[in-house]
């Protein structure tokens, strides 16, 4: 696995021979520890202190990118994330200067999809189509800042595009829900 070290020699060497604007790491848990006798908890704390500080001296912003725990996803319950669903949580929440959720409701319903005869089958069906298309951008933290909250935003799957245009990415996500074809759309 690269270790942070590694990934800030790169970057270094790139931002003097090419420029670089803004690094992207996915990630967070397939990076080293930096001391091996280290706990899970001090690694990732020290690696994002040291990706902090890589964004700090190179001018640029770095976006960390990490998933749910297991146990989110394996939850029969569909809800929105929060930091004690992500790995690194609680060193995310303190180290983050910016801590962001990317939350489609429509997949989450997709993957519990009861069977057509069983109870609640109709109102998880219209949950379904009331989520196609859309997306929930959830900014849990922001350090020094406001803006803390849910901005929903339209999501056209096949080109993984947010936009602002709410309905347009409704109508695109509904029509290839229920199957019509782009010339079925235009009638």
């Amino acid at each position: 696995a690269p270790t942070v070290a590694m990934i800030r020699a790169k970057a270094v060497l790139m931002k003097r021979l090419k420029g670089l604007g803004l690094l992207i790491i996915d990630h967070l848990l397939y990076h080293g520890r930096p001391d091996p006798r280290m706990g899970e908890f001090e690694a990732i704390r020290a690696n994002l202190q040291a990706l902090k500080k890589l964004a700090k001296d190179l001018h640029i912003p770095v976006i960390l990118l990490t998933q749910l725990k297991a146990e989110y996803d394996a939850m029969r319950e569909v809800r929105r994330p929060t930091d004690s669903d992500i790995y690194g949580g609680s060193a995310l929440r303190q180290e983050a200067d910016v801590l962001a959720f990317i939350y489609r409701e429509e997949v989450m319903l997709l993957k519990r999809e009861p069977h057509k005869e069983a109870d609640g089958y109709g109102s998880w069906q219209g949950r379904l189509i009331n989520s196609l298309g859309k997306a929930e951008i959830i900014l849990s933290k922001r350090r020094g800042g406001i803006g803390h909250g849910i901005r929903t935003m339209g999501f056209i799957a096949a080109r993984t595009q947010f936009t602002d245009d709410v309905g347009r990415s409704v109508a695109i996500a509904r029509d290839a829900y229920f199957g019509r074809t782009p010339e079925q759309q235009r009638l």
